[in-house]
């Protein structure tokens, strides 16, 4: 067996079909043995009870080889809890400092959000606003669009493409949350 070194694209692609294959999953299929194809590697041999030292060696390979041609399951990914959707608990304030506080909490740090325009109705919340990135980024300010909860006083964004397929929204909420940009 070739150390990964040395491996061709090809033999990376098929090593990462393969730990696709029994459930350790690498992202990409693409070549590149990176962080996250090293991960799995490891995943994989713990799983299949191998010696977890990262290297796909002539055991890992084998064993590897054997359980994505049976279809065997090693690597089993928790089932992540779905975040929750809609009001909980105490209600948030309907005022342009706390929708704001709400979607800078879901932005990346550093960007500058600005509420151009927003509406509460029933622990529901629409916001129209303006994210700019930080200078040193220089990509461009971006209009968005957010639905949020009130989650125990505070404002959430929530997956739009979840809450404004449940039909559970006020009106208001889902004309100006969802049918805009």
């Amino acid at each position: 067996m070739k150390p990964v070194s040395t491996l061709t694209k090809a033999e990376v692609v098929q090593m990462q079909e393969w730990l696709d294959a029994v459930g350790c999953d690498v992202g990409n299929n693409d070549g590149i043995i990176g962080p996250h194809t090293i991960s799995s590697i490891k995943a994989f041999q713990k799983g299949a009870g191998l010696t977890v030292d990262g290297t796909y060696g002539p055991k890992t390979k084998a064993a590897l080889s054997a359980d994505a041609q049976a279809k065997k399951k090693i690597c089993v990914l928790p089932t992540p809890t779905p975040a929750p959707v809609g009001p909980t608990g105490a209600a948030a304030a309907c005022t342009s400092a706390a929708i704001t506080a709400g979607v800078d909490a879901a932005t990346t740090a550093g960007t500058t959000v600005k509420v151009t325009g927003f509406g509460c109705d029933s622990g529901w919340a629409y916001a129209w606003a303006e994210l700019t990135p930080p200078a040193a980024s220089g990509g461009p300010t971006l209009a968005v669009t957010d639905v949020l909860a009130s989650r125990d006083g505070k404002w959430v964004t929530q997956d739009r493409g979840v809450v404004c397929q449940q039909g559970k929204l006020p009106a208001v909420i889902y004309t100006n949350g969802c049918m805009s940009n």
